[in-house]
């Protein structure tokens, strides 16, 4: 009895603490729904479909509004106008991250790049992972001989189906950890080889525990763990099968390492360790290898999931992109990076799907460095903030019929690329300080994938099989929206 009157009385005692919090006296003048006492708005929001609860919020509290979850202010900015201030005109004061959670400190995430705070060492293994990504950009012939390698793969394994309904996403997510671990630490897998089934069970994982949404019952009541919580069922798992399998790389490569032939990433990382650096621990790089294979991964998955739903549902608009790689590229090599720029018309599409399923809906939450202010509101020091892309790239105000896949918004009279300034109306891989070091390189496998797909396939729906949504709002959230299963068949060109 007396160990649940503990957990009870320090239960209280954290909520208490939360509730009187002084950021909310400062914070107050924002609008937000009124929430009930200790917990807020924490019953109010819906986890699995946190993207479209804040629409509705949105509606009804506007631009900017803050939400309370258990004593935990966050403020939400949906307007590009906010969003701009706060990532570019303001990216520092805004570069923070939340780490203090629970979640963050059992997945070691507050040691990541993507969920570490903003400190004078974020910004050294930024720079130094900014150097190494050189190595996947767009003059690599490594990584476009590779992703070129494995996607064709993939295409095979279409063919084999022989026109016979198939779910595509087991074989895309497969192909995709093939590219990613190859530049990452040289390893390629077999599709029956377990390590490859582990490394997507615990990449999913990560991505249902981390979420904006789900999980954040953990980090209001830590204690729930040991009560059969799922989330951190999930967590345990993955943090236990990321440290095994990324690891064993690690001492593989220390076995194997030459400083003069760099072979990837790990490689890379370890001799910046040789040459003095003390910031690349063995597990600093497990967590900073598990990061990039990550980012790889969800980014292009969901792109090209995305772009199989919508073709079968604009079956016109894949005749004209057949028609773009059919013109450029030919039937006798496969598609190159050096043919993006001669297919404005892909590329429209491209930046479409990016906008349209906004696969990250809520962008990592965010952090003030210091008391600062956005849209005329004063925000205080190390102030939780929501990016709320889902919305912006849907704001009617911006973008003609949002809900609609319109590639031609991209395009102008000429059916060249509207200009830079017009595509950064929208952020999908983030702005400012904390853009995605690794934009270019995703963009490249995405390009790639989708030109072999055009190529090779016609893309249809399977006639007994009901019609899958590709409205984002009906998309499954974790770290990413994610389209769920759907059947396809590929006529092969």
């Amino acid at each position: 009895m007396w160990i649940f009157s503990c957990i009870f009385t320090l239960a209280i005692v954290f909520l208490l603490r939360r509730y009187f919090d002084p950021k909310k006296r400062i914070l107050s003048r924002i609008p937000g729904p009124k929430g009930i006492p200790f917990l807020g708005n924490a019953l109010q929001i819906d986890p699995i479909n946190i993207h479209r609860d804040l629409l509705s919020l949105k509606e009804t509290y506007g631009e900017i509004f803050k939400l309370d979850f258990a004593g935990d202010q966050v403020v939400v900015l949906n307007s590009h106008a906010a969003i701009y201030e706060a990532l570019v005109t303001k990216s520092k004061e805004y570069a923070g991250r939340v780490t203090d959670t629970f979640r963050t400190k059992y997945a070691d995430a507050h040691q990541s790049i993507f969920f570490r705070d903003f400190d004078n060492e974020f910004v050294k293994i930024k720079k130094y992972l900014r150097s190494a990504v050189k190595m996947y950009d767009d003059n690599s012939e490594k990584v476009v001989h590779r992703s070129n390698a494995e996607i064709q793969c993939c295409m095979n394994k279409f063919s084999v189906y022989n026109e016979q309904p198939f779910d595509p996403n087991k074989d895309i997510y497969k192909t995709l950890v093939n590219i990613i671990t190859e530049l990452l630490a040289s390893n390629r897998f077999e599709d029956d080889d377990s390590e490859l089934n582990d490394i997507i069970e615990y990449q999913r994982g990560f991505s249902e525990a981390l979420s904006a949404g789900v999980g954040e019952e953990l980090d209001m009541f830590p204690w729930l763990r040991y009560f059969g919580n799922q989330t951190f069922k999930k967590m345990q798992f993955s943090v236990t099968m990321r440290n095994r399998i990324i690891g064993g790389w690690v001492e593989e490569h220390k076995k194997s390492f030459n400083r003069d032939t760099i072979r990837d990433l790990i490689d890379a990382l370890l001799r910046a360790r040789e040459d003095g650096d003390a910031t690349f621990s063995d597990f600093r790089i497990i967590i900073l290898v598990d990061d990039m294979l990550g980012a790889g991964i969800l980014t292009t998955q969901v792109v090209v999931s995305a772009f199989l739903q919508l073709m079968i549902l604009h079956p016109e608009i894949q005749t004209r992109l057949q028609h773009e790689v059919d013109s450029v590229v030919g039937a006798s090599r496969a598609p190159s990076i050096e043919d993006r720029d001669a297919m404005p018309v892909l590329q429209a599409n491209i930046h479409e799907i990016l906008r349209y399923v906004s696969h990250i809906p809520i962008a990592v939450p965010h952090k003030t460095t210091t008391d600062t202010s956005v849209g005329g509101y004063d925000i205080p020091k190390s102030t939780q903030i929501w990016i709320n892309l889902f919305a912006l790239h849907h704001d009617e105000n911006i973008f003609d019929e949002p809900w609609s896949y319109k590639p031609e918004r991209w395009l102008d009279d000429s059916d060249q690329l509207v200009s830079i300034e017009e595509r950064n109306k929208t952020f999908p891989f983030g702005a400012g300080r904390r853009v995605c070091a690794a934009e270019q390189f995703a963009r490249t496998r995405v390009f790639l994938f989708l030109a072999n797909i055009l190529q090779r396939f016609t893309i249809v729906q399977p006639e007994d099989a009901e019609p899958s949504s590709a409205d984002p709002r009906d998309y499954t959230l974790g770290l990413v929206l994610n389209p769920g299963q759907f059947t396809i068949k590929a006529i092969p060109r």
